[in-house]
């Protein structure tokens, strides 16, 4: 049962030295130690957040020397602590520190306060950032994987901020620590980026993977629902008060994001499609006929109503160009600029139009995970260009459109070569929500005309709720078909891009050149280990 409650030991530390005047001042770092604590204690705790100090440690409730570590261990592990926040009172004892991460074994991060005591003549009582970069070395050096709050002072935003993300992190893990993890049937083929290896979840982790028979719970739930009427009445009232979900209420088709993203697009008819693009992006082809044969490529599934869809699916999408925002968001904030991050999205596509049609020679392999499309296990995301490259930024930008579209346009090139034919191509998630860019840049890509609707940034939830309310609302003999194009996208505001000359053109040579350049992709994975 997952556990929202966090406890966290709160461990300031000072160098072992003997004193002398200058930056190794005991008494300034003890009382730093001190001081961040009470106003951690004060200012973070909280229903789920509790803490767990070095009061009574020794005199000074600071930690020097190993002595005081083992006695932190000690009650660090009595009082079963989520993780440890290692203050860095003065210049570091990363012995001790190391020594204290080691012997708990949970989560760690660290931290120094900014140094505030100066003499007259600017020499320093305490240097806290040098001891840091000591701390983290020795963490290092015994592979103990920790966190970081850059310096700051303890009552900024920065430390707010990331003392927030390291409760939330250490919460994750101690739930995710030790799970049983119930595994229903195989994976889909096409989702290599699922695959895991039980023994290292086990061994890492302590995480249980265990088969389940599906007909044995099935055969289990119909029993209690036999046996047990009453009891799951009075629980059935504390689920629904309202007394509204009785026995025999309608209940939606648990389809998968296949089948919702066909019905949010309306793409259920014969010769209709849609492309889902995200995190990771597939077309899926209402087909007319089967395919002449089996593609490795190619997945077959089926609309909620039956219908033969043909399904290319690719692992890699938009994770990239989030990653490329990142730092372009992170450069902004370094430049003093201050800009929100949704902006940084929008130019990034308003510049990839304005980019040459083939991107000049910029190419972009949008790989974080391997490509089943391209014969890719594993992926290493890179940008790649020759050496009289016009390598301006709406260049860059488009190659980053591309790099998420193109794989794509590799697997719809098998369709293509059987004939399949398709009226319209909608397409829908985040990848289109700045208007025109990425729908255009698909167009060309593909050579066919690109639908958006408003609802072009919605997906599974929205195509759930249309086949709720199909299931529920429609007449007697209405197909499902009929039913979406009569009730819910009869009147539905969409745009339609048809495809430019010059993008398909310059689309078709940089796919030429990104299939040359796979080999290089190739190299990256085998001279780049994980």
């Amino acid at each position: 049962m997952l556990n929202y409650q966090v406890k966290i030991g709160l461990a300031p530390m000072r160098r072992d030295v003997t004193p002398r005047p200058g930056i190794f001042n005991w008494e300034k770092a003890e009382e730093r130690g001190r001081a961040a604590v009470e106003y951690i204690e004060k200012h973070f705790a909280s229903e789920n957040v509790s803490f767990v100090d070095l009061k009574g440690i020794n005199p000074v409730d600071v930690m020097y020397c190993e002595a005081d570590a083992e006695k932190v261990i000690e009650r660090f592990n009595q009082e079963k602590v989520d993780a440890v926040f290692i203050i860095n009172s003065n210049f570091g004892n990363e012995e001790i520190a190391a020594q204290v991460a080691r012997g708990v074994g949970k989560p760690v991060c660290i931290w120094a306060p900014v140094d505030t005591s100066f003499l007259p003549d600017g020499t320093r009582y305490t240097d806290s950032q040098c001891g840091l970069f000591g701390v983290s070395r020795q963490l290092q050096r015994f592979h103990i994987p920790f966190s970081y709050i850059e310096t700051c002072a303890v009552e900024s935003d920065t430390f707010a901020e990331g003392f927030r993300k390291f409760a939330s992190v250490s919460c994750m893990v101690k739930n995710f620590t030790g799970m049983r993890i119930a595994q229903v049937g195989m994976r889909p083929k096409p989702f290599c980026s699922v695959i895991f290896n039980e023994g290292e979840l086990m061994e890492k982790f302590g995480l249980q993977i265990v088969p389940v028979n599906l007909a044995v719970i099935i055969d289990k739930y119909n029993k209690i629902l036999a046996e047990n009427d009453a009891e799951l009445e009075e629980g059935a009232k504390l689920l629904d008060p309202t007394g509204q979900l009785e026995a025999g209420v309608p209940l939606c088709p648990p389809e998968g994001d296949a089948g919702t993203g066909m019905a949010a697009t309306n793409s259920v008819a014969v010769r209709t499609g849609n492309v889902s693009a995200g995190t990771s992006v597939f077309a899926m082809i209402v087909l007319e006929k089967p395919l002449s044969k089996v593609y490795p490529e190619i997945d077959m599934v089926t609309t909620p109503s039956g219908k033969p869809v043909a399904m290319v699916h690719c692992n890699n999408c938009t994770s990239d160009i989030n990653a490329w925002a990142d730092m372009l968001y992170g450069f902004a904030g370094a430049a003093g600029l201050e800009i929100k991050k949704g902006d940084v999205y929008t130019t990034l596509f308003n510049a990839a139009m304005k980019g040459e049609a083939d991107c000049g020679g910029v190419l972009h392999y949008s790989y974080l995970s391997g490509e089943p499309i391209t014969g890719m296990e594993e992926g290493r995301p890179m940008m790649v260009r020759l050496p009289d490259t016009s390598f301006s930024f709406a260049n860059c930008a488009r190659s980053l459109v591309y790099g998420a579209m193109v794989t794509l346009k590799l697997g719809m090139d098998i369709l293509a070569g059987e004939n399949v034919r398709m009226d319209s191509l909608l397409g829908h998630g985040g990848f289109f929500k700045t208007p025109g860019t990425a729908q255009k840049l698909l167009a060309g890509a593909l050579n066919t005309p690109v639908s958006v609707m408003e609802t072009a940034g919605e997906g599974g939830p929205w195509g759930m709720a249309l086949l709720a309310a199909y299931r529920v609302h429609r007449e007697k003999n209405e197909t499902l078909e009929d039913y979406l194009t009569h009730h819910v996208f009869a009147g539905a505001n969409s745009v339609t891009i048809e495809p430019d000359a010059e993008d398909v053109q310059g689309f078709a040579a940089y796919a030429r050149r990104f299939e040359e350049g796979l080999s290089a992709e190739r190299a990256a994975v085998s001279a780049l280990k994980v």
